[in-house]
């Protein structure tokens, strides 16, 4: 299980910026990326992860529906994002987050003016924690520990939580190739 905080700690500046960014990250990947992309869509019924129940508002026993993608620039993995969508969330305007797609997620909830996002979590993840072995697949060289957030997203009384897990990379300004160069 992770230690989730409401402060980041221990994060040097460019990490800072990048995770504190309360504005969409989708944009900010897409602004800096000609080839920016969402890759290895998996999205199904599934069982929630220890650290997710409580904010989550569902019991550890229960399902929900998970949403699964890699933001990418140029076919590399900048973002691996795990959404998940209580049940009782799937319904009007949330039940077509069920066939985004290759579509980002971030684009929708930020194009919603109704859609409001609570405040955001921080956690370096280690090897042990699922969503660092599953960020990981496309990395030669898996670091010690990744940085994440996550953060609810309300509309209508009704939530989604999505945890944005960074790959190192993304941190550095090696993949930043802006569309006016």
């Amino acid at each position: 299980m992770a230690n989730w905080s409401k402060h980041l700690i221990g994060a040097p500046a460019g990490v800072r910026s990048w995770l504190t960014d309360r504005a969409s990250l989708t944009q900010k990947l897409r602004t800096g990326c000609v080839d920016f992309g969402v890759q290895g869509v998996r999205q199904r019924v599934g069982h929630l992860l220890a650290d997710e129940s409580a904010i989550a508002g569902v019991s550890a026993t229960r399902t929900a529906w998970v949403r699964e993608v890699t933001l990418t620039c140029a076919d590399r993995p900048l973002v691996y994002a795990h959404s998940i969508l209580p049940h009782g969330s799937l319904v009007g305007t949330w039940k077509q987050l069920m066939v985004l797609g290759t579509r980002p997620l971030g684009a929708s909830l930020f194009a919603d003016v109704q859609v409001l996002r609570a405040h955001l979590e921080y956690c370096r993840l280690r090897a042990c924690h699922p969503l660092y072995q599953r960020a990981v697949v496309r990395l030669n060289h898996p670091p010690e520990f990744l940085w994440a957030r996550r953060s609810q997203f309300w509309r209508g009384g009704r939530r989604i939580v999505v945890t944005e897990i960074y790959m190192p990379e993304v941190f550095s300004q090696q993949w930043h190739v802006n569309k006016d160069d």
